[in-house]
């Protein structure tokens, strides 16, 4: 029965341990990089607000693209065009784009099938002579209250952060091979 009882208390000071940790995490991740790309803020503009494009430089298609299918909304270009998988490692989901302001700025939003979000946003920042355009990009994602969901979040978040690299450098390798 002592040997129960000591099983017992350390597996609540563990547990509160973890908690408390979780506790003190915080409840965003954001996660920014950037790239500075050999073609002009028209020509990333025009790529980024096509959201069928994509395929051309998405991560997720380079690494498995024989089982991960993106279906379309009617409307793949600018404002509210969308598109949405399923797969059985990256889930269920929707991007959608908002917010596109011609040459500058491109908003997304990722909603996951387990109800969390992650908000994007793409500036771009041509230089004076618009021949070479700086693309930021930064990610949000709100892990609320839950000291758990902190701290799988942490580790959700430096993957988004490997993931938005690796996807800024295959669009940089696209659009300057096309030009």
């Amino acid at each position: 029965m002592k040997i129960l009882k000591t099983i017992i208390l350390l597996i609540s000071i563990f547990s509160l341990g973890v908690t408390t940790y979780g506790l003190f995490l915080p409840k965003k991740q954001i996660k920014n990089s950037n790239i500075e790309i050999n073609v002009s803020d028209s020509v990333v503009y025009n790529a980024l607000v096509d959201i069928r494009a994509w395929e051309h430089w998405d991560n997720w298609l380079r690494s498995d693209s024989s089982t991960l299918r993106f279906t379309y909304s009617i409307n793949t270009v600018g404002n509210g065009a969308t598109r949405s998988w399923d797969h059985p490692i990256y889930g269920k989901g929707t991007m959608t784009l908002s917010d596109c302001v011609r040459y500058s700025n491109i908003h997304t939003i990722m909603r996951m099938s387990d109800k969390k979000e992650v908000i994007g946003n793409i500036r771009l920042e041509k230089n004076r002579t618009n021949t070479t355009t700086l693309v930021k990009m930064d990610q949000r994602l709100e892990l609320g209250w839950n000291p758990y969901m902190r701290i799988m979040g942490n580790a959700l978040g430096r993957l988004i952060d490997s993931d938005q690299k690796e996807w800024l450098a295959n669009l940089k390798k696209h659009l300057e091979s096309k030009n």
